[in-house]
């Protein structure tokens, strides 16, 4: 059964709606289509979607070298754009127009989690199926004032580098999926990816934590962003980590910040050595 409602506008997605959705929210931004490309000189970006059994919408973009001449695509080079309608606008209509968007470039494991505001289900999954996605930028208007701060902006999904030569090209495929919430859409990547599936007792840890994850002992000697690659099944990707200092060192940097930056040195104001 298909309940997906497709409209297009010059090979571009102008909406996307699920026809049982009692509130008929369209995940596209108005009057932003989904599925532009930009790429590098010479390269041209054919695209196309169809429905799979599963009711399961998959879209492929693939880029090829149409010139004489290799040419590389450096991260960021490269973008796919995803007019996700994660923007703010009144209550009533963020509850149940507009959704949160949640992204992972993991390489070969990227996924978007997208959740409807008000939380009521169905809401919107993408798993990539082929390629890598190395990263994702933010495209927003800073001109247009309800764009500045009330606009996510535009999803600008990066594939990782790599190198065309003349008549070679690379693929990136995705499918979109409905799912019931986080729980369920964790469950839905988990049944998908096997062992790809990374999990952490937790990402976030002080300096010499003792955590356990899917590839062993983590190692969190070292105070910043931890980053630890991870292959199964013939595919690689990575998990991130956030180490902070021992909680002395967190507590002491923190109130020395406060004192600094957020406490008031004015002797002429009543507000004098508050913070």
């Amino acid at each position: 059964m298909n309940n997906w409602i497709l409209k297009e506008k010059g090979g571009l997605l102008t909406q996307f709606s699920f026809a049982d959705d009692p509130l008929n929210m369209n995940w596209i931004c108005a009057g932003h289509p989904w599925g532009a490309t930009s790429s590098p000189e010479g390269i041209v970006c054919h695209s196309s979607r169809s429905i799979l059994p599963g009711d399961i919408l998959e879209e492929t973009y693939t880029f090829v070298n149409t010139t004489a001449e290799p040419i590389a695509c450096p991260e960021g080079s490269i973008a796919i754009e995803l007019h996700l309608n994660d923007n703010y606008l009144e209550a009533e209509v963020c509850l149940t127009q507009r959704c949160h968007v949640h992204v992972w470039c993991g390489g070969e494991v990227s996924w978007i989690m997208a959740l409807r505001m008000g939380g009521q289900a169905p809401h919107l999954g993408l798993l990539l199926t082929e390629g890598a996605l190395g990263s994702y930028s933010i495209r927003r208007s800073l001109t247009e004032s309800h764009c500045v701060s009330n606009t996510r902006g535009v999803f600008l999904l990066h594939p990782g580098a790599f190198t065309l030569t003349p008549g070679e090209s690379r693929t990136i495929r995705w499918q979109l999926f409905r799912h019931d919430g986080t729980e369920d859409f964790i469950r839905i990547l988990r049944s998908r990816l096997g062992r790809l599936w990374i999990e952490s007792e937790q990402w976030v840890a002080f300096r010499d934590e003792r955590i356990f994850w899917t590839g062993g002992k983590l190692d969190t000697s070292r105070i910043g962003e931890v980053v630890q690659p991870f292959r199964a099944e013939g595919k690689t990707t990575h998990a991130v980590w956030n180490v902070l200092p021992d909680k002395e060192e967190l507590l002491k940097r923190r109130v020395r910040f406060i004192a600094e930056h957020q406490q008031c040195n004015d002797p002429a104001s009543a507000l004098d050595g508050r913070i």
